[in-house]
């Protein structure tokens, strides 16, 4: 992957891993222990698809600027697909599950997302005004 990509994947997961961690060590303390599992599998879900979302977008960008054709969208479109499939399949095993609750799973999905927001945000400092 291109360094710059990879750089920000590699920041981005290492923020969800430490927010993960700091709310499951919440959840054990405050006896809240059977969130933990669902908070965990949403965040591997959602880096998951962070990481499959950003490889996608290189792999793209190479083939337009290698071949200077946009119209190969079939690659394109089987990975937006895949990617849906995957967070079809874990809700699926989310609610059919005992031991997975679907409240901490949606946040940790989320995690990547308010990771991103946070990170870029506090780094404008709020000069995009």
């Amino acid at each position: 992957m291109d360094n710059s990509v990879d750089g920000v994947l590699k920041q981005v997961v290492k923020t969800v891993l430490l927010i993960c961690c700091f709310l499951s060590v919440i959840f054990w303390i405050t006896s809240y222990r059977h969130l933990i599992a669902g908070l965990v599998f949403g965040s591997v879900i959602g880096c998951l698809n962070f990481f499959l979302m950003a490889r996608e977008i290189v792999k793209t960008t190479q083939l337009v600027q290698e071949t200077g054709d946009s119209k190969k969208s079939r690659k394109i479109v089987f990975g937006y697909f895949m990617r849906y499939a995957i967070l079809a399949l874990s809700f699926i095993i989310v609610g059919k599950s005992q031991y997975l609750a679907v409240i901490p799973f949606v946040i940790g999905l989320m995690l990547v997302q308010i990771t991103i927001y946070l990170q870029y945000s506090w780094r404008d400092n709020g000069t995009n005004k």
